[in-house]
């Protein structure tokens, strides 16, 4: 779907919780996962893994949605905000 997007940090696939949280706090609603998928049993998404994610990737993905209100503003707004996210993640987890 053209105005879904769907994303992993490589290093950071653990930590896509913490990730949600950190940007939930800063007004960005985001979501985990696929959109096709409920995981209510917790297991990776088939669709992810069907595009060559293994299971690990497929859990610790994130997944934003664009709506027709959103503008270029918002996202240089959610690119500043995730950045920032990250770097908080980084400083507490050592990432090589």
């Amino acid at each position: 779907m053209p105005h879904n997007i769907n994303f992993c940090i490589s290093g950071l696939e653990g930590e896509s919780i913490r990730l949600l949280l950190l940007l939930d706090e800063m007004g960005i609603a985001v979501s985990s996962g696929s959109a096709c998928s409920s995981n209510g049993d917790n297991s990776a998404s088939h669709v992810l893994q069907a595009i060559g994610l293994n299971q690990f990737e497929a859990r610790g993905s994130i997944r934003i949605s664009l709506g027709r209100f959103n503008d270029e503003n918002d996202i240089a707004i959610f690119s500043e905000v995730l950045t920032n996210s990250i770097k908080k993640l980084n400083s507490i987890f050592s990432i090589v």
